[in-house]
Order: structure tokens, then sequence, then C-alpha cells
């Protein structure tokens, strides 16, 4: 680098310096304007006009919608109430290739645990038409889970997966 050259990156650096003292103190993220001159709305224009009991009131009658809505929209209706009722749900064979089965029933969204006969000896399993299910390998869907299984990918040899005698408890869900 030549003399000249060490002079002009000096006078960048000095420059830039300049720059940022200049404008250091100054925040464009703020507008320059008073909150109630802010054209969204702000908490200071939402309450100026309400007294501390109506704010309080508001909040309180929101939350109680909000929580109405979510319950409201939980509840199950026409053919969800049919489904949410005890139904077959999963399918486990003590074979591969679906040999030795019994079908499982229940309610959706809930664990079950297999019976003490059936604990451990799965070999291959499919969820029933409209469900998948999750195989979890101890009691109370707890431990290691496997799946989804669904209708469409029955798994007709857990082995080839490691899952094979393995199974104590499924949980299954409405697809």
């Amino acid at each position: 680098m030549s003399r000249n050259d060490d002079s002009r990156e000096d006078e960048k650096n000095t420059s830039w310096k300049n720059y940022i003292r200049a404008h250091r103190d100054r925040n464009y993220c703020i507008p320059p304007h008073k909150p109630s001159q802010h054209p969204l709305t702000t908490q200071h224009n939402l309450d100026k006009n309400l007294q501390p009991a109506t704010m309080q009131f508001f909040i309180q009658s929101t939350l109680l919608a909000a929580m109405f809505a979510t319950a409201t929209l939980a509840q199950p209706t026409g053919s969800d109430s049919v489904s949410a009722a005890a139904s077959d749900l999963i399918t486990v064979c003590k074979d591969t290739n679906f040999n030795n089965c019994k079908n499982f029933s229940g309610e959706v969204n809930k664990c079950y645990d297999l019976p003490s006969e059936w604990n451990d000896v799965a070999s291959s399993v499919r969820a029933w038409p409209g469900r998948w299910c999750y195989i979890y390998k101890d009691f109370a869907c707890g431990g290691f889970r496997g799946g989804p299984i669904q209708d469409d990918n029955a798994h007709s040899d857990l082995g080839r997966t490691g899952w094979s005698d393995w199974t104590s408890s499924y949980m299954c869900f409405n697809k």
C-alpha cells in the first residue's frame, strides 16, 4: 500500500467515526412523535377515557369471551361425538404378517396399556381406517414412541424397525 492509499484509508475511518459520533444519540426505530399522535392504536389511546374499574371489566370480559370460544370449539359435534365414543382403534398381532391378532378399542386421544398377555409380544400392528396411532415401549405411554401407524402404512413386521416384542401401550387419534 502506498502512502497515498494510507491517507485515503484514514480519511474513510475518520469520516465514518464522525458520522457515528453525529448520529449515535439518535434512535431511528422510534417515531419522532408523541404516542398520542401515533397513527396506530396505542395503550395510551386505548385507556385514556376508561376508568380503572371499566378497564378491569373490559379485560375480564375479553378473557371470559376467549375462554368460552375455546371451550365451544373443543366440544365434539355431529360425527365427532360418535368417533369420540369407544371404537376399534388398533389391531395388535403376536405374529408377523397380521397373524394371531386382537383388535383393541377405546377412545381417541387417550392412552391405553396392553393387557399382560399382550405386553411386549406385538410383532405386527395396524391402525383402523381414519385413525393413526403411536405405540410405546412402556406402560402409560412412556418410554420410546413408535409411529405414527396409519391404516395406509400398517407394519406387518415390527422386527424390521426394531420394535418386535417391545410394545406396552398405545394412543390413537382421528386423522
